[in-house]
């Protein structure tokens, strides 16, 4: 018998509902599994809050490694807060007591929980112990290589003199100035007065203590310096910048046209010092050196030319003179182009055949066609290039020749001693040789082992061998009663 129409809808919609029913059962189940889930989640989402809480405070305690409970042998303190302290006061440019006091931050914002911090005595004593044990082992005595020496002497500190010797590979590889990473700080000497003979017995001393003699050692014109390096027969590499300023000096310093140009700012300045015109002035020139600070000046000098008519009729008036002064402001220019290009190829570049043949081109473009006065100086110029460059032993070297990097350390000495003058040359100095050695990031600094070796006694023992009686104790012995 066939089946009707209407049965067959009947068991397609029995079919229908039994998989509807199928599915509901299975939406109901997923519907189940997804509420367990979703606490799971919640659960899970707690979890993982909290952990990030304590991977926060586990990472402040130990953002700067792990603190040893061993302290370093005969102090209060390990290796890592040494070494901090040390080299938070050797580049961050503050103080000992800043440095307590950012000691004092970090232990509270990072979680260190130290119960104790160092005094500011104790780094002081810190950096003296570093830098004499940085003093005592230079690189250059482990090495065998060649050497060559900077050696200079500052200005008066109170009533003493600071002879410094730097050492640094003798041969030049990389280009750019030398910098501190490359120098070892060889010798620290201190004399009311330095003659030829002192510096001799330095540089003997030094050549003692390296047990070979440098290649060639870098200084200015001084009398003194020449002499005793003669004395040793040593090659003497004159430095750029002090032989090429003192040309300057012989070429210009008598000449009307450069007396009038600087008396002309002089009048200025000291006019103008409290009148609403100030802001205008020239830069103060060096007393000393002066030659060797003169594109301040210049470039002062052009910009007001250049921005002239911006001035006020009044502010016109005022600086009429940089006009009357307008070829002679052009000719020395035009001059310190050449010597500021022919500083810059041999302090990049190293003294060499190359560099030297550049530098001439220099003298030949910007001098050699200029006035008489252009012509003498470029004749100085290339008389000393060739003279140097003589001086190599072999025409593949490339040699250092400039001792920037000592006035530099002169500076920072300078910056960073007391300013009280009758205190001269202190134990502190020893703080130059560890800028050196911190620079170097070859090589980790061994804080422990320095502080372990290194006692005050050591420290008073090199200061009374190598250092004079300052001003300030003087002033003691006969004040105090």
């Amino acid at each position: 018998m066939p089946i009707s129409q209407e049965d067959k809808l009947q068991k397609e919609l029995s079919r229908y509902k039994a998989a509807l029913k199928q599915e509901k059962a299975k939406t109901k189940s997923l519907s189940g599994k997804l509420a367990t889930s979703k606490s799971k989640h919640v659960r899970l989402q707690q979890e993982n809050t909290s952990l990030k809480k304590e991977n926060i405070t586990l990472k402040k305690r130990s953002c700067c490694g792990n603190f040893s409970k061993e302290n370093i042998e005969r102090h209060k303190f390990p290796e890592l807060i040494v070494s901090l302290s040390v080299q938070l006061y050797m580049t961050s440019g503050c103080g000992f007591r800043k440095v307590v006091e950012m000691l004092s931050l970090l232990n509270r914002l990072l979680g260190w929980e130290l119960s104790e911090l160092p005094c500011r005595n104790s780094i002081e004593n810190w950096v003296k112990k570093s830098g004499y044990a940085a003093y005592t082992t230079p690189g250059l005595k482990e090495s065998h290589s060649e050497y060559a020496q900077i050696i200079d002497e500052s200005m008066m500190v109170g009533s003493e003199r600071l002879l410094l010797t730097l050492g640094m590979a003798a041969e030049k590889r990389d280009k750019g100035a030398l910098d501190f990473s490359q120098m070892d700080i060889l010798d620290i000497s201190v004399r009311n007065r330095w003659d030829s003979c002192g510096i001799e017995q330095v540089l003997r001393k030094v050549e003692h203590s390296l047990k070979r003699a440098p290649k060639y050692i870098i200084g200015d014109n001084e009398t003194k310096l020449a002499k005793a390096i003669c004395l040793m027969d040593y090659t003497h590499i004159l430095d750029i910048s002090h032989t090429l300023a003192m040309f300057l000096e012989r070429t210009y310093k008598k000449e009307p046209e450069f007396l009038a140009f600087t008396k002309d700012l002089s009048l200025l300045r000291f006019s103008q010092i409290m009148n609403s015109t100030a802001y205008l002035l020239p830069p103060k020139q060096r007393t000393l050196a002066r030659f060797m600070n003169l594109s301040g000046v210049l470039k002062w000098a052009i910009s007001m030319r250049e921005n002239f008519l911006k001035l006020s009729t009044k502010e016109r008036s005022l600086f009429t003179c940089i006009d009357q002064h307008a070829g002679f402001i052009d000719e020395l220019s035009q001059v310190l182009e050449c010597v500021n290009r022919i500083g810059e190829e041999i302090k990049a570049n190293g003294l060499a055949p190359d560099t030297v043949k550049t530098s001439i081109n220099y003298v030949m473009e910007y001098l050699s066609k200029g006035n008489a006065r252009m012509i003498h100086l470029a004749a100085l110029i290339i008389e000393y290039l060739k003279s140097q460059q003589n001086k190599l032993v072999n025409q593949q070297e490339r040699w250092h020749a400039s001792s920037d990097i000592v006035e530099s350390t002169f500076g920072i000495y300078k910056a960073r001693k007391s300013p009280n003058t009758l205190y001269g040359v202190t134990s502190f100095v020893l703080f130059l040789p560890l800028l050196t050695r911190l620079k170097d990031t070859s090589k980790e600094f061994d804080f422990k082992t320095a502080l372990q070796k290194v006692s005050l006694a050591k420290i008073k023992t090199w200061e009374k061998e190598n250092l004079t009686e300052s001003l300030m104790v003087k002033r003691k012995n006969i004040l105090t009663a």
